[in-house]
Formats: structure tokens, sequence, C-alpha cells
């Protein structure tokens, strides 16, 4: 573990202390608190666009790097620009959408904004679903990706193992339709259906179980400056959760429960009949709220 002061490597540098190459196509999910926060003691600063770059320096003219710039909270009827409506996944998807040189793939609901040598490609899939056949996570399969979780773990952000889980039809999932006016780069409004691999009532993930067999996947499970990197190669975090779909009835993936079960159909009755509001409903609320 590096955590004296003569061991501190700068955040401009991390990137060129891990295990990533030159051509790599990379996803990075992250939580950059903690990491700022230690910059910002030790530095004096932290501009998280210098870690960006770094990154792109040491994947090269011919890597790629995408981070996810999902909008998961999206309901029917409610509106989407890929270049308008910034994502929810955190501080470094939103400076990336923010910045010029990254494109946003078109899916609404799990977008991500994509810089490199396949962003065109990725930006031209029309994926109907989330994680179809078709999806940028398809295509981070055949592209032999790897993963990089920087201040969090697979167990809490591995949404690869929803593309699995529907390429291979689990049984606790089904899919939800849902209608968004789609406003595209000419301002054009479109409503469009998509869908969505959606938990059935009672289901919930247990993906620390699920991280506990990756590990002898990790090609780097590191910490610097008290921070843990965690590098994950897709194809094979794929064969794994394949596996356990299919010889162990996704055990390690997803587990029922009978008191979580009532608690979303009590759930579902409550929102059917305006007695109950999501997050994303109270946030709505009060934007409309200030907008009076």
């Amino acid at each position: 573990m590096i955590n004296s002061e003569k061991d501190y490597i700068s955040y401009k540098q991390i990137p060129f202390n891990l295990n990533i190459k030159p051509g790599d196509t990379l996803v990075v999910a992250s939580d950059i608190t903690r990491l700022a926060m230690v910059s910002m003691k030790k530095e004096g600063g932290f501009d998280a666009n210098f870690l960006i770059d770094a990154i792109q320096k040491k994947l090269g003219k011919e890597g790629t790097l995408l981070i996810p710039a999902y909008n998961f909270n999206l309901r029917s009827g409610d509106e989407f620009s890929p270049v308008n409506t910034p994502p929810v996944t955190g501080a470094l998807s939103l400076l990336a959408f923010h910045r010029s040189d990254f494109i946003r793939t078109w899916h609404p609901l799990h977008s991500f904004m994509v810089w490199g040598k396949h962003a065109m490609s990725f930006s031209e899939l029309r994926n109907k679903s989330s994680f179809g056949r078709n999806s940028p996570f398809a295509f981070l399969e055949q592209l032999n990706a790897k993963m990089l979780f920087a201040g969090t773990k697979p167990a809490d952000a591995l949404t690869y193992t929803h593309y699995v889980e529907e390429t291979l039809k689990v049984k606790y999932r089904r899919y939800l339709k849902i209608m968004i006016d789609y406003v595209d780069d000419h301002n054009i409004h479109t409503h469009k259906d998509f869908l969505f691999y959606k938990k059935k009532p009672g289901w919930t993930m247990v993906m620390d179980r699920l991280e506990l067999l990756l590990r002898d996947e990790f090609i780097d499970d590191t910490t610097i400056n008290g921070i843990r990197f965690c590098l994950l190669e897709l194809p094979g975090a794929g064969k794994i959760i394949r596996n356990d779909i299919i010889n162990n009835h996704a055990n390690n993936i997803a587990a029922f429960s009978t008191n979580l079960y009532i608690r979303d159909v009590v759930k579902g009755f409550l929102y059917k009949f305006r007695k109950y509001q999501t997050v994303h409903d109270r946030i709505n609320h009060g934007s409309n709220f200030l907008k009076k």
C-alpha cells in the first residue's frame, strides 16, 4: 500500500503506474471524491481533466476510452438529448460530457462518453435495448475491452454483468418499455421507445459474491495513495458470469427476498395511485418548483 509521503504519486501520473496498454479499449468507472481530496492535500489542487488527458496519453492514438454517462433514472415521457442532457454517473462523466474531444453514444438510459479510435463506431450504434446484442456492451466484448475501477469496485459498478444477463435471458429480469422524447443534434423531437432489462420484484444484485469469483481475472488490483485501482478484462469476466448463470442459477449474481418482494409490490401499488414518489420524481418536482 502506498501511503507514505515519499511514495505519493501525482494524480496526473497515476495512469502511467497502471497496467494500461497502448491501443487498449478501456472503460473507466470512478468515484474520484477521495482522489480529489488527497490530491488537493498533497498538491494544492485537483483538475480531473489532467487525469483524463493522462489516460488518453497512455492509451495512445490506437486506444479508445469510454466513461459511463448513464441516465438510468429516466421514465416514460421524459426528454433526452445526447448533447444537452447531463449524465448522472459522477464527476468524471460530467467532465467528459463537457469536453469537445468526446462523443456520446445513442441510448438514453445507458450511454457512454467515448474518445479515440473506435469512438465513431460506438456512436453509430442504434441499440433499442440498453444491454442488447448491438449495444456498446456487446462491442466492448468484441474489442476485448478492459475496465478500470478507480475509487470504486466491480461489485458496485460492473454494469457489463447486465449485458450477459440479457444475452442469456435470466429468469429474474424482464423487458420494460420506456417512451422517450428524443431530441437529436438538430433539436428535432421524436418519440422513441427503448427497452430496459429490469429486475423483477423481490430480486436484488449480490455483486460482492461475483467480485470474489472475478479476482483471478484481475489484470491489476493495486492501491495508490490509499485509493484502490482495479483493472479487469471484460471477456474474462463475461465467461465467469455466464458460467454462474448457466451452471449455478446466478446464485453469485442475484438473489430473491420475500421481504423485498413485498416492499417492491407495495411501492408499485402506491406509485400507481400517486402515494409514493421515487427520487427521480422528487428531483423533477423540485426542479419544476424552482422554475416557477
